[in-house]
């Protein structure tokens, strides 16, 4: 190695005492510093929570049948259920197109009184219904059909056409004990 090479890093120490030792400099630091130090501000953290959706409270409409609630056998087996149960919360969704809290399932089903189609929307409505019934499971259906006093025997089509029958206009004749 050449002895007149220095490393490098003695040649930054150099150039960092040539910066340093401007009398310039020294001036002006001596001015900004002679004060006290600006603050800043306090910068609080604000919670910008995003805002609540307010659940609209599910509007009932009154349908061509009686209540559930006025048909003795139906109001007992809801009574009986408990509010998370399955059958429950898939006949509240068919019903009013939204799952339920279980606070208001069961008086919710039991203020129903039949579906209320627009006449130029009801067959597609009524396809909408059918449609979700198809995906229940038989027995999920024939479950459903006890809660409501049905028939269940039958194939799974003549049990989802029993069932939008008796929703179109509930009964006390449309059940098993009403004929």
């Amino acid at each position: 190695m050449d002895k007149d090479k220095k490393p490098e890093n003695e040649v930054t120490n150099e150039k960092k005492e040539d910066t340093t030792s401007k009398p310039s400099d020294d001036k002006q630091l001596s001015e900004i510093v002679t004060g006290m130090r600006i603050r800043k501000p306090v910068q609080r953290l604000e919670m910008n929570a995003a805002p609540v959706k307010t659940k609209e409270k599910i509007q009932i409409p009154k349908g061509k049948g009686k209540q559930l609630s006025e048909i003795k056998l139906i109001n007992e087996a809801i009574g009986k259920m408990k509010p998370n149960d399955e059958v429950l919360k898939g006949l509240h969704k068919l019903l009013y197109k939204r799952a339920g809290d279980q606070k208001s399932i069961k008086s919710n089903i039991r203020q129903f009184s039949g579906f209320t189609f627009d006449e130029k929307d009801k067959e597609k409505e009524e396809e909408i219904v059918e449609d979700k019934l198809g995906k229940w499971t038989l027995s999920g259906l024939k479950e459903l059909c006890q809660l409501l006093n049905l028939d269940i025997g039958g194939t799974k089509i003549v049990v989802i056409a029993r069932i939008i029958d008796f929703l179109r206009n509930p009964t006390e004749a449309g059940t098993k004990t009403g004929k």
